[in-house]
């Protein structure tokens, strides 16, 4: 045989393929859907036009398979922390890591999927690629949630409280994926995930084992807190989110004694 230079293998077309959907998401983080063409998705790649009309024939094809492609890696995200886990609870906690993946829930897939959401209004094509997908990881959430409430045997599965927490649970993580394409510089998905898992363990009839998470100092970062927004600035408009506000938190039965600020220490309470 030659002992000359070794033969370079083609790249495979699904390569290719990935490459240019994500040049395409890159595109859209830095100039929004309107502005995308082919030509710099071409140069984001490094590739000719050329390249990109053999393996997308129009630009709508582009967008539909790039929308598909973040909307599978988050649903597989989702399969597999279903499959990794043995029980409800556990499940849950799994579904925290997995939407918050460092690598999944990125600046640039968050703007990809709002700028697609904005678009979807009018598209059916863009609803039908993303609604169905959505809805079942919703529903499969939901069904964590009654399960952990019938089998505690809790009062508010009567009246229904697992569904509007679970939408509440959905909410939360899409805040964060929110905050990450308007605020990437200062979004900690550390801190977020723990908001999460604090969420859980404060709703769930039997709460959330976190004795395996890292503890923290609360004292400070309670106080400090206040009026930072722990939310994006979405929730506080959310009339989903008020009703279940005012069905869940502020009950008939409960009287404001006061602001969080008045006791920022743990265990601190205040009387009337």
């Amino acid at each position: 045989m030659s002992s000359g230079a070794p033969v370079r293998m083609p790249r495979l077309n699904v390569d290719r393929r990935a490459q240019l959907i994500e040049a395409t998401i890159d595109v859209i983080y830095r100039d929004g859907l309107s502005r995308l063409t082919l030509a710099k998705v071409a140069q984001q790649a490094g590739l000719s036009t050329s390249i990109v009309n053999f393996y997308f024939k129009t630009k709508e094809q582009l967008l539909l398979e790039t929308l598909n492609a973040v909307s599978q890696e988050y649903e597989a995200a989702v399969d597999r922390a279903f499959a990794r886990s043995p029980d409800p609870t556990s499940t849950l906690r799994a579904l925290v890591d997995a939407m918050l993946d460092p690598d999944l829930c990125t600046p640039a897939r968050a703007a990809v999927w709002y700028a697609f959401m904005g678009e979807s209004q009018a598209r059916s094509d863009y609803i039908g690629a993303v609604r169905v997908r959505e809805l079942a990881i919703r529903q499969r959430v939901e069904t964590l949630f009654t399960t952990l409430f019938q089998g505690a045997g809790d009062a508010k599965t009567k009246t229904g409280g697992a569904g509007p927490l679970a939408r509440a649970f959905d909410a939360l993580i899409d805040s964060v994926w929110e905050q990450s394409m308007l605020e990437p510089d200062t979004i900690d998905l550390e801190a977020a995930r723990k908001t999460c898992l604090d969420y859980l363990q404060s709703v769930l009839p039997l709460g959330l084992d976190i004795s395996d998470e890292p503890t923290h100092d609360d004292s400070i970062s309670i106080s400090e807190g206040v009026g930072n927004g722990m939310l994006s600035a979405w929730t506080y408009t959310s009339n989903e989110l008020h009703e279940l506000e005012m069905s869940e938190l502020f009950r008939r039965e409960w009287m404001l004694a006061g602001h969080i600020s008045d006791a920022p220490m743990p265990g601190d309470y205040l009387t009337l």
